[in-house]
């Protein structure tokens, strides 16, 4: 089996019916392709759903929990689970891109094993547009898994986010016993993902979306207070530090950090007065600030371009520890 797709389900309604339909898009035999869906004890019409499509979409698998494992533990199902060489995560609100390349990165995989794994763009849907994130070059590109994963994580961002888009090898989550984490529901996703980056000597990053990653619906992350991902965000660090085992600049985070905060808070003028007196505390009197190259290069840049700072960020980081 080359090809897992796995769906962990809990109530997915309609969605789930979308997201299977997706898998279709896939350009390979049937026969290389399973897609497991587990269920986590669903109580709509989500188990009916799944054998109706499997009357005309002969390659679907259905586990279905004995009780409800919450929703990492039905993401470390998915991994046990797991049949095929490789893995993608594909969440119920999302779908499969029609123009996917997956075929072709499996391939690129196959015959290159210094590869750990493969972050593709995706299509980010939300209620009044579309467009595309992670598409830092126009070509497909290597560079080193370890300098670049480390490199951000020093600077407090986390590369990995939207998993849906990323291509795992099944052998390495398993030989080497790699799960999600479930007392950190936030960032889970982004400490396994290290796991597995810094496995192999190559991260491989391609342009062509692989899913539609669809914002127009409810969403766990939606759901969360800038306090909770703040307060996981510096558990994360130490997490991902320590299973690094490099150095990490607290005040070069902070300044990221900072500008993270600005993001989601610079919205009205009282918001504004608020933030201003906290970056004055925790810049002028503490000292936190310190500039980089990375950073001044970025900010440069965001100011002539209409791309999210976050992508720029990391292009540049990627540009740093591209193969050449």
């Amino acid at each position: 089996m080359k090809l897992t797709i796995g769906i962990p389900n809990f109530n997915g309604g309609n969605n789930l019916k979308e997201a299977i339909e997706s898998c279709q898009h896939i350009k390979l035999p049937k026969e290389d392709i399973e897609i497991l869906i587990v269920d986590n004890q669903s109580t709509d019409d989500s188990i009916s759903t799944i054998e109706k499509l499997g009357e005309k979409i002969t390659n679907i698998r259905l586990w279905k929990n004995s009780t409800n494992v919450g929703r990492i533990g039905n993401w470390n199902t998915v991994l046990e689970k797991a049949e095929g060489d490789y893995l993608i995560l594909l969440f119920t609100n999302d779908k499969i891109y029609e123009k996917n390349n997956i075929e072709k990165i499996l391939k690129i995989l196959d015959e290159n094993q210094t590869i750990s794994l493969c972050i593709s763009a995706l299509i980010k849907k939300e209620k009044n547009r579309e467009k595309i994130k992670k598409e830092y070059f126009d070509d497909i590109i290597l560079c080193d898994s370890k300098g670049f994963s480390n490199d951000s994580i020093c600077r407090g961002l986390f590369p990995f986010g939207t998993i849906e888009s990323i291509i795992y090898r099944i052998n390495d989550i398993k030989e080497n016993k790699i799960q999600f984490l479930e007392n950190l529901p936030i960032n889970a996703d982004e400490i396994f993902s290290y796991n597995l980056a810094i496995n192999r000597e190559k991260i491989l990053f391609n342009p062509i979306p692989q899913i539609i990653w669809d914002l127009t619906k409810e969403r766990f992350h939606g759901k969360i207070k800038y306090s909770e991902e703040d307060n996981e965000h510096q558990k994360t660090i130490q997490i991902i530090k320590n299973i690094g085992k490099f150095q990490i600049n607290s005040k070069l985070i902070k300044t990221y950090r900072i500008l993270n905060f600005l993001k989601y808070y610079f919205t009205t003028e009282k918001a504004i007065l608020k933030n201003l007196k906290m970056i004055f505390k925790e810049i002028i009197l503490k000292q936190n600030f310190v500039l980089d190259k990375i950073l001044i290069i970025s900010i440069f840049e965001k100011i002539f371009s209409n791309k999210d700072a976050d992508e720029i960020f990391f292009k540049n980081l990627i540009k740093k520890w591209r193969e050449n």
